[in-house]
C-alpha cells in the first residue's frame, strides 16, 4: 500500500492519480511547505515562536521549510482533495507538523484551511 506525503511530492495531484490507479493508496499524509527565501518565513517565525532549528529543510526537499500547518505555505490542498474525491478515495488524511507548529493556533489554521477546501477536521 502507498502513503502519499504531499510535502515531498513534486506534483501531489499527479501522485494521487498514479497511486489511486494502482489501487494501493491507503493514506494521505499532508502538510505545507515554503521556500527558505520566501518572505513569509519571518512571519512564520513570529507567529510560531520557537527553535529555528525546527525549521531546517529536510533533505528530500532542499531549501524548503516543510511540515508547516496546511494553509501556511504553497500546497494547493483544494486541488489535492478534489482529486482524491474524484478518484473515490475514502482513506485517512493525516496531518504531519514539525514540533514548532504543534500549537492550538496551528491546529486552528489547519482546520480553517481544510474546512475551506470542504474537509472539516473531525
Amino acid at each position: 500500500a502507498y502513503t502519499l506525503d504531499t510535502v515531498h511530492a513534486e506534483d501531489p495531484v499527479e501522485m494521487v492519480r498514479a497511486m489511486t490507479e494502482s489501487g494501493n493508496l491507503s493514506n494521505v499524509h499532508y502538510s505545507d511547505h515554503v521556500g527558505v527565501d520566501d518572505e513569509r518565513v519571518e512571519e512564520l517565525k513570529e507567529k510560531y515562536p520557537g527553535n529555528d532549528e525546527q525549521l531546517l529543510p529536510w533533505e528530500e526537499r532542499p531549501d524548503t521549510y516543510t511540515h508547516l500547518p496546511p494553509g501556511e505555505g504553497d500546497e494547493d490542498f483544494e486541488a489535492v482533495l478534489s482529486e482524491l474525491d474524484d478518484r473515490g478515495y475514502e482513506g485517512p488524511l493525516t496531518m504531519e507538523l514539525h514540533e514548532r507548529f504543534k500549537t492550538l493556533e496551528a491546529y486552528e489554521a489547519a482546520g480553517e484551511t481544510m474546512e475551506e477546501a470542504g474537509y472539516p477536521l473531525g
